[in-house]
This record gives C-alpha cells, sequence and structure tokens, in this order.
C-alpha cells in the first residue's frame, strides 16, 4: 500500500502541478513540500487536513491507509506505468505513411494518403488503418527512445494538415443534418489532440454540428463555450494518466453548474483504456476506444439519454 509521500506525489502529478505550483496553492514554501515527497519531513495535523481538503481526499487515502476516499485512477496509472504496448502489425499502406514520415518525406506521405481516398477509402477508413495505428506505433518508438521529440512533432503537425485536407476533398455534400451538436476537446494542460479531432470530423460527416476547441482547455474556458454554444454531447480526451484528474474535475463542475447538468459527457483517450472502468471513475456518460465508436456512443448517449 502506498505511503503518504507516495500518495502526495501522485496527486499533485495527477493536477499537473509542480511542487511550486502546489505550495503556492496551500500557502507553503516549496522545499516543504520537497521534503514531505522525499520522506524527509511530514506534516502536521493541520497541514494534513489542508492537503485533504484541496485534493478532495480522505486522509485515509492520502495516509495510505486506504484505497477507498481517493482517486481510483491513480493506483491504475502507477501500476502499468512502466509497461509499454507491443508493436503494432501496420497494414502496407500505414506502414508507408510511419516511414514516410519518419523519414521526412512529408509530400509522399501526403501523397500516399489523398490517392487511398481517390481510389476508393473513406474517410473513416483512412483515420482508423491509417492515422489511428500509425500514430500509435509513432507513440511506442517514442516511448522507447526510438524517435525524439523533433520528429514525434513534425509527424503530429503532419497528421493534422493531411487531416484537414482530406476532409476538404471527403464527400460531404448529400449528408443528412442529424440537428445534433457537440463541443470536443482535450482537457487542460493535454496537448495531444489527434484523437479528438478524428472524432471531431467524423461526427461533422456524419450530420452533426461539430465545434472542435483543440487542447489545453480548461474547465472555467470549457464552461463558457457551453454556455455560449448550447450544445447536446461534450466529447473531452485525455492521453497522458496524469491529466485524469483535470477530466473529472471538468465533469463535477459540469454536474454542479444547472445551465449544463443535462449535457451529456463523452470521455476517451489511450489514458483510460489502461482499466475499462476508468471513464466511470473520471464521471462520464460514456466511452470509446476509437473515432467510430466514438460517433456510435454519441449518438446512442442521444437516443437513450444518461446512463
Amino acid at each position: 500500500m502506498a505511503d503518504f509521500a507516495t500518495r502526495l506525489r501522485g496527486l499533485r502529478n495527477s493536477r499537473g502541478l509542480r511542487q511550486k505550483d502546489l505550495a503556492l496553492q496551500l500557502g507553503l514554501a516549496q522545499t516543504t513540500i520537497a521534503n514531505y515527497e522525499q520522506k524527509s519531513r511530514f506534516p502536521d495535523e493541520r497541514t494534513l487536513g489542508r492537503i485533504a481538503d484541496y485534493f478532495d481526499v480522505s486522509l485515509d487515502y492520502l495516509l495510505g491507509r486506504s484505497e477507498a476516499g481517493g482517486q481510483p485512477w491513480l493506483s491504475a496509472q502507477q501500476q502499468e506505468a512502466s509497461s509499454q504496448p507491443p508493436p503494432l502489425a501496420l497494414s502496407g499502406l500505414a506502414q508507408r505513411y510511419l516511414e514516410e514520415l519518419l523519414d521526412g518525406r512529408r509530400e509522399q506521405a501526403g501523397k500516399a494518403v489523398r490517392q487511398a481516398l481517390e481510389g476508393g477509402k473513406s474517410l473513416q477508413e483512412i483515420y482508423l488503418e491509417v492515422f489511428e495505428p500509425s500514430l500509435k506505433e509513432l507513440g511506442r518508438l517514442w516511448a522507447e527512445g526510438q524517435v525524439d521529440v523533433a520528429r514525434e512533432h513534425f509527424f503530429s503537425e503532419s497528421t493534422l494538415t493531411f487531416m484537414a485536407q482530406l476532409l476538404a476533398r471527403a464527400e460531404t455534400g448529400a449528408r443528412r443534418s442529424r440537428g445534433r451538436s457537440c463541443l470536443s476537446l482535450s482537457v487542460c494542460r493535454e496537448n495531444h489532440l489527434i484523437g479528438m479531432r478524428m472524432v471531431a470530423d467524423l461526427l461533422e460527416l456524419d450530420g452533426w454540428t461539430s465545434l472542435f476547441l483543440g487542447g489545453d482547455v480548461c474547465t472555467q474556458h470549457i464552461l463558457r463555450a457551453l454556455s455560449n454554444t448550447r450544445v447536446e454531447l461534450l466529447a473531452v480526451s485525455v492521453t497522458l494518466p496524469e491529466h485524469l484528474g483535470y477530466a473529472a474535475e471538468l465533469v463535477r463542475a459540469l454536474r454542479s453548474s444547472v445551465p449544463h447538468q443535462d449535457v451529456k459527457v463523452l470521455v476517451g483517450g489511450q489514458a483510460l483504456q489502461r482499466d475499462k472502468n476508468l471513464w466511470r471513475a473520471v464521471g462520464g456518460d460514456g466511452t470509446a476506444a476509437d473515432a467510430a465508436e466514438a460517433v456510435r456512443t454519441a449518438n446512442r448517449l442521444l437516443e437513450a439519454g444518461r446512463p
């Protein structure tokens, strides 16, 4: 079972806080937080209470005496942080796309996916069979140190550009409006946004009014956007496990805000793949493993109402 130092560090990371950020919130010195996490000091009873209140956890959970009264996704994240997925078996086109971009041949990569669209593949097929698996393999290579940050950024930015180009080329003239609307985004401090962009694009092709806000969007801005747009569905993506706390905070704020209580929440992203029940812990109404499933779940949530 975890001790106080481990729990404090995990809770701080779940909020995306640096030691000095937490110290500022609690009225302490940064060195005090560092000493707590290094087990060289231990807080008094009053400070313990303030820390527990700040993170909205029980004292028993904070002290490592109980798994209850805390944030259930942290233990799953900690247990699997060191595990990496095995290499993916990519299709021919996905493998070519991956290799072209890793070698810096952007024009050749773009030409390959444009030809696939012109040759009869749907936008959804290219998203799910080419972009999604190649990005997952890129993430694995990056985690293993085989791809540097510059190439990872080049790959991601190139893919976003190709997505915009393909969406413009996709046949949308005959699509029927569903009269439904969605606001989609990646949570605060989360800059991985391609997966959610895929969801937004496929919802648009499915007849939704799809509003994509991008990445690193924090709770107060999301609530304001909901007030201005009055959408029926909020789609939220979390890639890094340490950002799950932001998603949970967002859902809590949404549920406590009377004008937005009926907005359905669809949560997804790589961080939720570690445990099939994490989306429930965050407070979502539904989840999806990929963009196609996200579209199906989004329609189901509005047809059936909140589970």
